[in-house]
């Protein structure tokens, strides 16, 4: 059976990329040996796919250069950001108190001004608030108090100092200080002493709710270290192994 050229040039795409059926195959090679015009549109059409091929393949490779300069910006851009963020970061750090975590006993050092040792460190919040609490002394000198309160900054990674609190001239055993938070009258109090050779069996402190007093054992604490929010300041009173009243002890002179 004779085939029309018609039929063959519709069939002719679908030849040139393999997708058709084995008996339109077939057709499309008989009718090809016989007819001269068949043939030479089945040459123009593979030539045709063969420029459009080379004109993707030459736009793609046109394309390369601009994305390594795209690249190439970008990571300038980035770099630059970082930058950006270094010296904003510098600029706060050169005007800020801010101290890394690692460096809080670094810093009691300096601001007790010799070495000293680390008593009491301890961790609280407060109205949302992390704070970190570190009672120090020099060393060799047990009852010669430092007490320094730091506010956690940026997850922990800094502190920052908040209050401070040394001996004064009465060489007090013990100290009791309120700490002011966000600039307002809103505080805790800390209670911290020295219980030297153990004299003080334990200490009392008044609730500022009920009047009730609230005792504290530290018959076996050498140094101690509480936080209060519901006292009434300064009140306390320590006592002796015997039940008796000690405070002017702990007063000093």
């Amino acid at each position: 059976m004779k085939v029309k050229c018609q039929v063959i040039e519709d069939l002719l795409p679908l030849y040139i990329d393999e997708v058709c059926s084995n008996e339109s195959i077939v057709i499309v090679e008989e009718h090809l040996k016989e007819c001269n015009i068949c043939r030479d549109k089945l040459n123009g059409q593979k030539n045709e796919v063969i420029i459009d091929k080379n004109l993707i393949n030459e736009n793609l490779k046109s394309k390369e250069p601009f994305k390594k300069i795209k690249n190439s910006q970008r990571v300038r851009l980035e770099l630059l950001g970082l930058l950006i963020i270094s010296l904003v970061l510098m600029v706060i750090w050169g005007n800020s108190t801010l101290i890394w975590h690692s460096g809080a006993n670094k810093f009691m050092e300096k601001f007790i001004g010799q070495p000293s040792n680390i008593i009491e460190n301890s961790q609280y919040s407060y109205k949302g608030k992390k704070y970190r609490i570190i009672l120090s002394a020099p060393k060799g000198s047990k009852d010669n108090l430092y007490l320094q309160c730091f506010q956690e900054k940026f997850g922990g990674l800094f502190y920052e100092p908040t209050y401070a609190a040394s001996p004064g001239d009465c060489k007090s055993l013990y100290g009791m200080t309120m700490h002011f938070t966000n600039g307002s009258n809103d505080h805790f109090i800390i209670a911290y002493g020295y219980n030297k050779d153990f004299i003080a069996n334990s200490y009392s402190v008044r609730n500022a709710n009920n009047n009730n007093w609230v005792t504290e054992d530290i018959s076996k604490k050498e140094y101690f270290l509480k936080i209060y929010t519901d006292i009434v300041y300064p009140e306390i009173i320590f006592k002796g192994k015997n039940g008796n009243d000690i405070s002017t002890v702990f007063y000093g002179q």
